[in-house]
C-alpha cells in the first residue's frame, strides 16, 4: 500500500514538474517531493509567469480532475486487482484563490469519486467535521490544518480504516 502511494505521488510530481517546465518555458525548476523551487533573473518575468502556470493548474475543471483520479484508480486496480481503494475527500479551506470555482470543483470531484467508488466496491472517508466554518481547525494561513485539525483528520481516517477492517473480517472489538 504505502510503497504504491509513494510511487504514484512521485509520478504525479514528476509529471507536474515536466508540465510546468513545458508551459512556462522555464527549465530552472527543481522539485523535491511536493516542493517546487524555481528562479529567474532579477526584473525578469520568468518567476511571475511560472507562478501563473502553477495557479492555472489549480483551476483544472472538476470533471477533468475526476477523470485523472479515475484513471489513477484504474491503474491501481490493474497493479493490484484485489485492492480496496479508499478515497479521503478533498478538504475545504478557509482561503482559496478563485474561491467559489475551486470549492465548487472540490465538491464535484468528491461527489463523482464517491459515486464511482461505490460502483467499484471502494470506500470514501468524508470528514464531515472539517468544514470551512470550523476556523479553529486551520492554521493562520487558512489553507493547512493545525494540530487540532490534523488530529480530527487522522481520527476520521482511523475510524474509516477500522470500519473497513470490521466489514472485511469477523473481528470482535472489546
Amino acid at each position: 500500500g504505502s510503497k504504491l502511494s509513494c510511487a504514484l505521488f512521485n509520478q504525479f510530481s514528476t509529471f507536474l514538474h515536466w508540465l510546468v517546465c513545458k508551459r512556462s518555458h522555464n527549465s530552472n525548476i527543481i522539485h523535491y517531493l511536493d516542493k517546487f523551487l524555481f528562479g529567474g533573473k532579477y526584473y525578469d518575468l520568468t518567476c511571475q509567469n511560472t507562478l501563473l502556470i502553477f495557479h492555472d493548474l489549480g483551476l483544472i475543471p472538476g470533471i477533468q480532475l475526476f477523470h485523472l483520479i479515475k484513471c489513477s484508480f484504474l491503474r491501481c486496480k490493474v497493479l493490484a486487482p484485489h485492492m480496496t481503494i479508499i478515497w479521503s475527500d478533498l478538504l475545504p479551506r478557509l482561503y482559496w484563490h478563485n474561491a467559489s470555482k475551486i470549492d465548487s470543483a472540490r465538491k464535484d470531484v468528491n461527489r463523482n469519486v464517491k459515486q464511482y467508488l461505490k460502483s467499484q466496491g471502494g470506500l470514501v472517508n468524508r470528514h464531515p467535521s472539517i468544514t470551512h466554518t470550523e476556523k479553529r481547525l486551520f492554521r493562520y494561513d487558512g489553507t493547512h490544518l493545525n494540530q487540532l485539525g490534523n488530529s480530527v483528520l487522522l481520527s476520521g481516517l482511523q475510524g474509516g480504516l477500522e470500519t473497513l477492517l470490521l466489514s472485511i473480517w469477523d473481528v470482535c472489538v472489546s
